[in-house]
């Protein structure tokens, strides 16, 4: 299956990771291999409505509303990036389905902006023992995994060929550098 950009996804429910994992690819591999590293929708949505002044509250005070504007700055995003550069994404569109299932939406608001091959490669972030709330989130521990399970068969459900990647420790440091590694490795065929 050849795929018409070369961009990879980071996905995986919330307090799962990937954001931990994305900040080091940005931190050691971005420069280094000439590839670009794409914050979650979500995340420049709760920094710009900070810097508006807005608490966490009132930026997600309508939780439906909040996850259409993530899914019209994930498209936005989407539709400005080189299809050519290798470019991570933390989260992409597909990811959307998940959220508007367990928020009670239609995922067909979502689908009519998903294309099959159009990803590269897909990295599901498999949940971590402990959940932490870090300000952002809203979902509970069992909302998370329910969410983790969503999103990988919403991608597998568009085709993609979905790869897990294991917690390898429950140290949270150790397991994180593991995953860095993981995924660069498949994505730079043995890549430091």
């Amino acid at each position: 299956m050849e795929s018409k950009t070369n961009w990879v996804v980071v996905t995986g429910g919330p307090c799962s990771g990937k954001t931990a994992v994305i900040d080091l690819i940005s931190r050691l591999v971005r420069d280094r291999l000439d590839c670009q590293v794409i914050p979650e929708a979500a995340d420049i949505l709760i920094k710009l409505g900070k810097l508006q002044g807005k608490t966490i509250e009132e930026i997600r005070v309508d939780e439906i509303e909040f996850q259409r504007q993530i899914l019209t700055k994930k498209v936005e995003i989407e539709q400005r990036l080189s299809r050519e550069k290798i470019i991570f994404l933390d989260t992409a569109i597909p990811d959307s389905i998940a959220y508007f299932q367990v928020r009670g939406l239609d995922p067909k608001e979502v689908l009519q902006f998903c294309q099959k091959d159009w990803y590269w490669k897909v990295f599901c972030m498999e949940s971590l023992p402990f959940f932490e709330q870090d300000g952002r989130r809203t979902e509970t521990p069992e909302e998370a995994a329910v969410l983790n399970r969503l999103l990988k068969k919403a991608y597998q459900d568009l085709g993609y060929e979905v790869i897990s990647v294991p917690l390898f420790s429950s140290v949270r440091e150790i397991s994180i550098a593991k995953r860095f590694l993981f995924i660069v490795k498949q994505v730079f065929k043995g890549g430091e």
